[in-house]
């Protein structure tokens, strides 16, 4: 085996041992997030040769629920999928759950079959989710789909804004597919304040009170998601 060989096959397998999400708790978001909502580690592997992998996440107003979901595939065709649940304080006071989940992610795995993920990419091409995505803005109080993946070693970014959110077909069967137990919050549009108003703002709302309450815009340009905190 050559030197360089040698090299790519040892990045190869430190990189696959990476976790998938941002570690630890939900305090942990501020130095990971970004990172993971852009793809980085997606994309660094991508350009490794790794296997094909995929990252969906939907942000139903960040601090009141995120989901995500990790799918790494298999020569067979097959995908080990990770999903991870986040939600604000608010949301666990409302459905009376403990207080303790705000904190930690509730997190489990399964494996989709070929035929599923066969089923799941289908709906991606329905969505236009391998098309190159135009410029548009994300922000986190907002409700939004985004996602990256790797494919035949090339990487892609994608991303369903409020005004795309009707091009999404896939989020009814990546609901059967999630190994947790909980339905996908609804959509629930509102009017936003100024970006600016953000800086800095606590508010007085329970997810927005104290230190877990986190604000971030990005911008999807040229397959890249750029994004920075507010506050």
């Amino acid at each position: 085996m050559t030197r360089l060989a040698l090299f790519v096959a040892c990045c190869l397998l430190v990189a696959s041992c990476k976790t998938t999400g941002p570690a630890g708790d939900r305090f942990s978001y501020r130095y990971q997030w970004l990172s993971y909502l852009a793809g980085d580690d997606i994309r660094e592997l991508c350009s490794l040769g790794s296997q094909d992998r995929l990252r969906l996440i939907y942000n139903a107003d960040f601090n009141k629920q995120t989901r995500t979901y990790d799918f790494i595939a298999s020569p067979d065709g097959s995908s080990a999928l990770t999903s991870k649940r986040w939600v604000g304080a608010s949301t666990v006071l409302v459905t009376n759950g403990d207080l303790l989940s705000s904190i930690d992610p509730q997190s489990a795995q399964t494996r989709v079959s070929a035929d599923d993920m066969g089923a799941l990419v289908s709906l991606l091409d329905q969505s236009a989710f391998y098309e190159t995505a135009p410029t548009m803005a994300l922000r986190s109080d907002d409700y939004f789909w985004s996602g990256v993946a790797c494919l035949n070693g090339q990487f892609h970014v994608q991303a369903y804004p409020r005004d795309r959110l009707g091009m999404v077909a896939f989020a009814g069967y990546l609901q059967e597919l999630d190994p947790l137990d909980y339905v996908l919050p609804p959509v629930q549009l509102r009017d936003l304040p100024a970006l600016n108003s953000l800086r800095g703002n606590s508010g007085t709302s329970p997810e927005r009170n104290g230190s877990s309450a986190l604000f971030y815009a990005a911008e999807v340009r040229n397959n890249t998601i750029s994004g920075r905190w507010l506050n």
